[in-house]
């Protein structure tokens, strides 16, 4: 956001991050044009800048990669096990990172299935059982209203993953964009 824009908004995320009573998922809506990237960018610099960014991922309409719901839960797992940013929570990668090379090493999960549903299970709801950490990255997912598939079942999947997050620990946080 350009300085001294959007400060409603941004002041509210700020709070959200800091109430530990606060549910695990926030949906930033707005109109088209209303600025949702905007804030989800500065969202993720001050994320970045503090340590605290997990993942980010960005849906883009037209590019077949991009707007696929079935890259989403692959990419975030993927950066929250390589880091690809600077991080305070060294220990949750750590484990986080065993328990995923631990499930791809000694089972039968299909990385290439576009079940939605059975990676979110595999790569996020499962490794997060008992975890045992304080502190969680927060992972940022924008432009949803870009999810494009040609599988309506694929999107609704994905929304089914979205609710299933809100059963993950209370500190890890999603903040979703989108109309």
């Amino acid at each position: 956001c350009m300085p001294g824009t959007r400060r409603d908004i941004l002041d509210t995320v700020t709070a959200w991050l800091q109430n530990p009573d606060a549910r695990n998922i926030l949906w930033v809506s707005g109109s088209p044009g209303a600025g949702k990237s905007a804030v989800a960018a500065s969202v993720v610099d001050r994320l970045k800048a503090q340590g605290e960014l997990g993942s980010f991922y960005v849906f883009k309409q037209g590019n077949a990669t991009l707007a696929d719901p079935v890259a989403v839960w692959r990419t975030i797992v993927h950066d929250l096990v390589h880091v690809p940013f600077p991080s305070k929570h060294d220990h949750f990668h750590v484990e986080f990172r065993r328990r995923i090379l631990t499930l791809l090493q000694g089972s039968t999960f299909d990385a290439g299935s576009r079940d939605v549903e059975a990676q979110f299970e595999a790569l996020i709801q499962e490794p997060m059982k008992d975890l045992g950490v304080s502190g969680f990255p927060v992972i940022v997912i924008d432009a949803l209203d870009e999810c494009g598939t040609q599988s309506q079942l694929e999107f609704q999947m994905f929304l089914r993953t979205l609710v299933s997050w809100s059963r993950l620990p209370r500190g890890f946080r999603l903040v979703v964009t989108g109309r």
